[in-house]
């Protein structure tokens, strides 16, 4: 019979197994949560997993083409570390180099990170509003909707405040009604509005509809022309006083610091008492954006009165100059510190609009479209293969594999030339009645269109027609043209009434996801149909490289960047376009 403290022991050993493999597991759990964390603070971070052991690998450049850098983040000590590699040839520089510069770039990442990796950032702030930022001013209105009437309410109790709100939910009047009630309460005089030149029309005809008071007076200036036109800045800095509001419409065009247009609007905030805000979109890339639009309200609200410690507190650099953007920390800090001047709308929940039906048409190419498609693509992966990997290299390929798609190629010293398009036959099977919006990305795709159609029956809206696109814009509002023909920069400051068509068509899409604000210009109010979509595409890779990227909302400009640390994966990515 065997003793008992034998049996004993191996139920204790056994017990004590058990234990440390939950232990494990529990830790296990934690790093993935961690990394996971990590993960979607930076672009273009890959996690990286063998037999159960784990790193977060995230983008860093070449020192040049002979030097690479690895930098990834990893468990040590139950801890996430992060880690940096520099190798290069033999021969070329000394492995005591290579060391130095490793343990150089891994300090300067500690710095950045150290929020993260340590699960210490800033929690969020229960501030109230500064005194001297509070305002008093009784709302006045008439015709408003509900959720624009909750609007005007809130900004009336601030000097300076942002309303933020999807496009087509109507921003613009809670705006002139904050300045007409400011007139009447006798504490403005003036009223400077600073818009996209593109939408510039459609905010006069809301004032004129509106009907602010006939004493205020209104000047608007486009926000593009501040910072060309000297004339046109002097002009702003003539008309601005202490009795003068500001309105900055689709303020999130205003994103550099260094920008000689973000300075010279600044100089006029500076001047104002009463700002107010206004964009559908104001985070476009990272949460930098931030800075300068509430920088030009009041630098009190974050209480960072320059970029470089706004930066140092809510940006994570990296490359090896530190000076790419590639993610963020202490979110909910930043949050916290802008939400009590802040007033924000989502479309679903203060307007019950018709449903939307998305429909995609897939086409091949032409056989000129195919020659020329694969000779680009050749050329390409032999970019790659020469070593020259500028990102600028890169996504310069990329746009003219779009270009033959939709059905043109640029011949130097020839202009453009035409491939055919599979496109139009897709276009004539939808037979599309009435009036219907059309989208491209580029110019002479555009004008194969209205060709296709018949220039008589289309309104033009692009670059190349900005003295007279708004008529041709109130003409198809008014019957006169049955086709609108806009490219998809023009459509994403959210133009307003092309509610008269509830049919769109996309002959192509550009690499960032500007197509949310072009449905939004049929999206709004006085729409009473049901919507359609089309997306007219090849089965060529870019156009599905480009669908994937507005899918998961990421620049195609910055997955390259981080694809070019990896010369494989990068090959095998121009391989699969």
């Amino acid at each position: 019979m065997m003793p008992l403290f034998i049996i004993f022991w191996g139920y204790f050993r056994l017990y004590l197994r058990n234990q440390l493999s939950l232990l494990l597991i529990d830790l296990n759990k934690r790093q993935v949560m961690s990394f996971w964390i990590l993960q979607n603070r930076i672009k273009g971070s890959v996690l990286w997993e063998h037999y159960g052991f784990q790193r977060l690998y995230f983008p860093t450049r070449h020192i040049n083409k002979k030097i690479t850098v690895k930098s990834w983040f990893e468990a040590v000590n139950d801890e996430i570390d992060v880690q940096v590699k520099v190798s290069c040839p033999s021969g070329y520089m000394s492995g005591a180099w290579c060391r130095n510069e490793a343990a150089r770039i891994r300090t300067l990442y500690r710095e950045q990170y150290q929020e993260l990796m340590q699960d210490c950032e800033i929690p969020a702030s229960h501030r109230t509003v500064l005194s001297s930022l509070k305002d008093d001013t009784f709302p006045t209105h008439s015709g408003s909707m509900q959720h624009q009437a909750k609007a005007l309410s809130f900004l009336c109790t601030l000097k300076v405040a942002a309303l933020f709100g999807d496009s087509g939910i109507g921003k613009t009047k809670p705006a002139i009604d904050l300045a007409n009630s400011r007139y009447l309460y006798g504490k403005i005089s003036k009223v400077l509005v600073l818009c996209s030149c593109i939408t510039m029309d459609d905010f006069k005809q809301q004032i004129k509809k509106w009907q602010p008071h006939p004493g205020l007076q209104w000047k608007m200036i486009g926000i593009e022309s501040i910072g060309k036109s000297n004339d046109r800045f002097y002009e702003g800095l003539t008309f601005t006083d202490r009795d003068t509001m500001i309105i900055i419409d689709k303020s999130h065009l205003i994103k550099s610091p260094d920008a000689l247009r973000s300075i010279r609007i600044q100089q006029l905030c500076n001047k104002c008492t009463y700002k107010l805000l206004l964009s559908a979109t104001p985070v476009t890339e990272n949460p930098g954006n931030l800075y300068m639009q509430y920088a030009m309200l009041d630098y009190r609200i974050t209480g960072y009165s320059n970029w470089e410690k706004f930066a140092r507190q809510f940006i994570l650099f990296g490359g090896t100059d530190m000076k790419e953007i590639i993610g963020y920390k202490n979110l909910n800090y930043l949050a916290s510190l802008i939400a009590p001047y802040t007033y924000q709308i989502k479309k679903e929940d203060c307007l019950t609009l018709p449903s939307k039906t998305f429909c995609s048409r897939i086409c091949g190419l032409t056989d000129r479209q195919n020659f020329y498609y694969q000779e680009k693509k050749e050329e390409l992966l032999d970019t790659i293969n020469r070593d020259e990997l500028a990102p600028e290299t890169i996504m310069s390929y990329l746009t003219q594999l779009q270009q033959i798609a939709c059905g043109f190629r640029h011949v130097r010293g020839c202009g453009y030339q035409y491939l055919g398009s599979l496109k139009f036959p897709l276009l004539e099977d939808l037979r599309l009645d009435g009036q219907v919006i059309f989208f491209c990305k580029y110019l002479f795709e555009a004008d194969m269109l209205m060709q296709q159609l018949g220039k008589e029956h289309c309104a033009c809206f692009t670059g190349l027609n900005k003295k007279y696109r708004n008529q041709e814009k109130q003409l198809f509002m008014n019957g006169g043209k049955r086709y609108f023909v806009a490219t998809t920069g023009s459509g994403a400051c959210g133009l307003d009434g092309l509610t008269v068509s509830n049919k769109m068509v996309f002959l192509s899409k550009p690499f960032r996801n500007l197509i949310t604000p072009c449905i939004s210009s049929m999206d709004r109010p006085g729409q009473t149909r049901q919507m359609f979509i089309y997306d007219l595409r090849t089965n060529a890779g870019i156009d599905r490289l480009i669908d994937k990227n507005i899918g998961r909302k990421q620049g195609l400009e910055q997955q390259v960047r981080t694809l070019l640390s990896d010369k494989t994966k990068l090959r095998q990515y121009a391989k699969a376009l």
